[in-house]
């Protein structure tokens, strides 16, 4: 009984000598693997000129918060995906930030950064200037389709062009027209929006039953439109939009017509 007693006592201290063996073998590994990303080159430090700069916890700006680095700390960039940046702080925390935070840093090798990760390959959504869309929706119930380019003059305003087409079983009505877009919070991940604008809708009748056909009209309108932009990878956006179009008959009466649209569009 005795030996059995020694034995299993023997063998429960290796058991455990084993495991604690294991455990630091594995974090002398992590060490290693850790202290090799930091040390490995070419890896390029910027100081952090900025008040500071946010770490989030993924290359996008959907992901959380989660460190913040303050004036004079000292980051190693270590990759890029898209526009964003992974780095690893002097303390050892890694994150992601944005390519328009590392263009607020300074000091070492910031050409070579440009040159090896191309850090102006992506323009920032909060810094684009143009930007090119296509869109599709309903207008007052019948499909519509739709395209549209904009000038960004500000950092929170644009002026944009419009075409729309929607085609129903009565009429074809195509709308052009240019507005004026205020977008105040762009650095949010899902960034309002509201425009007001003015245009032509020239209305086409289609259906036999309404005069000879040839009864074309143009009206003058005003549009009104809220809408919400996600900036969702690299130069892309994509968008959700309402759209109060106030038409102008020659009948000296207006008419009100809704359109929904959600959109995708490229910017640079």
């Amino acid at each position: 009984m005795k030996q059995t007693t020694s034995r299993l006592t023997i063998s429960l201290l290796f058991g455990a000598a084993l495991a604690v063996s294991r455990i630091t073998c594995a974090q002398q590994v992590n060490d290693v693997e850790f202290s090799g990303e930091l040390q490995h080159e070419p890896y390029y430090q910027v100081e952090v000129i900025a008040p500071f700069i946010e770490l989030r916890s993924g290359p996008a700006s959907g992901y959380p918060i989660f460190h913040v680095a303050e004036q004079g700390e000292k980051l190693s960039v270590v990759t890029q995906r898209t526009s964003w940046y992974k780095v690893i702080t002097i303390e050892g925390v890694s994150g992601w930030v944005s390519v328009l935070a590392l263009q607020q840093a300074q000091e070492g090798n910031t050409k070579e950064l440009v040159s090896e990760y191309g850090l102006a390959a992506s323009t920032p959504f909060e810094q684009r200037t143009m930007e090119f869309g296509i869109h599709g929706g309903v207008l007052e119930g019948v499909s519509a389709l739709g395209a549209q380019v904009s000038w960004q003059f500000t950092p929170t305003l644009a002026a944009s062009l419009h075409y729309d087409q929607a085609l129903g079983d009565v009429s074809e009505n195509r709308i052009a027209s240019v507005s004026l877009s205020h977008q105040p919070f762009k650095e949010w991940a899902y960034s309002p929006y509201f425009a007001i604008g003015a245009g032509v809708i020239d209305t086409k009748p289609r259906s036999p039953l309404i005069g000879s056909g040839d009864e074309s009209r143009r009206s003058d309108a005003f549009t009104f439109s809220v809408g919400v932009k996600k900036h969702v990878m690299r130069n892309f956006i994509i968008s959700i939009e309402y759209k109060n179009i106030s038409a102008l008959t020659k009948r000296d009466e207006t008419e009100e017509l809704e359109q929904w649209t959600t959109g995708f569009s490229v910017y640079f």
